[in-house]
């Protein structure tokens, strides 16, 4: 269930399929399906992709799921 959810978000975020065998996909979606947080944080990086959040949700994030949204479009590696 996670990992279908995640894909649904990955597209949103990323506007196409995530290719599993790129590690960049793989690691953006390991973040959003199981809420993995990054070991060290930046907060130019969290303001950045906390930017493109509200651009795509049209809304700030608030949620825990919503973090990991954030962390994933920061820290994932996958581009569009």
């Amino acid at each position: 269930m996670a990992e279908k959810s995640a894909r649904l978000e990955f597209k949103k975020i990323y506007k196409r399929e995530a290719d599993l065998n790129w590690p960049a996909d793989a690691n953006a979606l390991s973040i959003i399906a199981y809420q993995l947080y990054p070991p060290e944080k930046n907060p130019a990086i969290d303001a950045v992709a906390a930017g493109i959040f509200k651009n795509i949700y049209k809304r700030e994030p608030k949620r825990l799921s919503d973090r990991a949204l954030v962390d994933a479009i920061g820290y994932g590696g996958a581009q569009r």
